[in-house]
């Protein structure tokens, strides 16, 4: 066998791979968050948490929804497990009185640790010192909270998913077709609270006047309490000659026949006295049109006397009624009118906002229509769920990608803009960022900024919900 050092330029090709392998290597370590031999520390400190099993190293470390550090260790700690937090420069050193929680960032159970910028005021924790247990905030898994319960409560609830699934199930159409029904709802809702709105300072004179008229009765509640013994005396005393009244009202019918054949008794009288009418005609015009008036009324005043017979038990009870119906009246409208005040910016946004709402909630149906074999072989409803993967699930980013197109807060009908070119962002400040992970699929659209749109009168950004103005 014949045997031949390598060449030079062999060995140079093998060590520039070799160094390449071991800078891609760092580099993607890096950008995933985890840290570079004898790089310098930052500032670090120590949280101990509960409840901490799915807290891993290099998980991100945020405050109001920015990563700020990282979590560098995590020790056990008796029951407890301490961990080591690493903050970048500039949001170092916390005050002491800073308090820490633990969340979740996806469905997958993906803990990280979010912190409380605390007050200016509070002293600076030291470096390397440990965050105050009383800082620290319990988190409730969903399991434990679910193991509070016993099994006749467990068993209840499994049976009430089960059957909402059943009650549910192919009934999707008829839940859509509800739910549509809520647009007339709130469009009627509009209208009849725009009503009110627009008679604000009525029904606030209604309450006012209503309020004081309640002081006033408050403030004499004993001559109060003497009328409503007299008034009782009096309705008592009037049940007991109800009868006598009754009688009373129908006789004044065949009182009025007599009277309507009286008076046509008189005019035939009158025409008989000729002689004494032409002494009297100056005033003959205006007898003739008063008895003839007369004799049309008569019939009606007959009926109008009839129907009292009826009227005078139902005016006894419902009159008693009226009254504590408007005594209740005034507490209610000064109820009413504080809620409508809170109430009616919260109707203008959800009419802003109608159509995403009732999409949201026709949308529970459709995701809840799935069926599976479950253990036993009977079908089962299961959640729909679509877990996108893409180049910003992977975390540890110290800035947002060139990619990434985030809004907080659309406009209404701007999720309709995703076939239309692309959804809208708040900002295009990130696309000058570096893309530190190959994007994934054809890329991200063309970054176009969300105008301000226009609610309750003030043109911004995202609306502000406030509190109707008094009138």
């Amino acid at each position: 066998m014949v045997t031949q050092a390598p060449r030079r330029g062999a060995i140079l090709v093998a060590l520039v791979f070799i160094l390449a392998s071991i800078g891609l290597s760092m580099f993607v370590w890096s950008s995933l968050g985890g840290g570079m031999p004898l790089s310098p520390k930052g500032y670090r400190f120590h949280a101990s948490f509960e409840n901490a099993s799915q807290l891993q190293s290099n998980a991100s470390v945020r405050i109001a929804g920015v990563d700020v550090g990282r979590v560098v260790a995590v020790d056990p700690d008796g029951l407890r497990t301490d961990a080591t937090i690493e903050l970048k420069s500039d949001f170092a050193p916390v005050p002491s009185d800073t308090r820490a929680i633990l969340r979740q960032k996806t469905l997958l159970g993906e803990t990280f640790v979010v912190l409380t910028p605390g007050s200016r005021d509070a002293p600076k924790l030291a470096e390397g010192g440990t965050l105050a247990v009383a800082n620290i905030e319990s988190t409730q898994p969903l399991d434990r909270v679910f193991g509070l319960l016993d099994a006749e409560t467990r068993a209840n609830i499994q049976s009430l998913f089960t059957d909402g699934a059943t009650a549910l199930g192919g009934r999707g159409a008829e839940v859509n077709q509800a739910l549509g029904e809520l647009g007339p709802l709130t469009d009627d809702l509009e209208i009849m609270l725009a009503i009110l709105d627009r008679q604000r300072s009525s029904v606030g004179g209604l309450i006012r006047d209503s309020g004081t008229v309640l002081r006033t009765v408050g403030t004499h509640r004993a001559a109060v309490a003497d009328i409503v013994r007299a008034g009782a005396s009096v309705a008592s005393a009037t049940a007991s000659r109800d009868r006598a009244l009754t009688e009373t009202v129908r006789a004044l019918a065949p009182a009025l026949r007599t009277l309507r054949r009286a008076s046509g008794a008189v005019t035939r009288t009158a025409t008989a006295a000729g002689p004494v009418l032409s002494e009297l005609r100056p005033v003959a015009p205006l007898v003739a049109p008063a008895l003839g008036s007369l004799r049309r009324l008569a019939p009606q005043m007959e009926a109008v006397l009839a129907d009292l017979d009826t009227a005078l038990p139902v005016a006894k009870r419902a009159l008693p009624a009226t009254a504590h119906l408007i005594r209740a009246l005034g507490p209610f409208m000064e109820v009413v009118y504080p809620a409508t005040r809170e109430i009616t910016p919260i109707i203008d946004l959800v009419q802003a906002n109608r159509r995403e709402l009732i999409a949201t909630m026709a949308n529970v149906s459709s995701a809840t229509q799935a069926t599976a074999p479950g253990v036993d072989g009977t079908p089962v409803h299961y959640l729909r769920a679509h877990i996108p993967f893409h180049e910003e699930s992977i975390v540890g980013y110290a800035e947002r990608l060139p990619s990434n197109r985030h809004n907080a807060y659309f406009r209404p009908g701007g999720l309709e803009r995703m076939a239309d070119g692309g959804l809208l962002a708040s900002d295009c400040s990130n696309t000058s960022n570096p893309q530190i992970v190959p994007v994934i699929g054809s890329g991200a659209p063309p970054c176009r900024v969300q105008p301000p749109w226009t609610y309750d009168g003030r043109t911004a950004y995202f609306p502000h919900v406030d509190r109707a103005p008094e009138e």
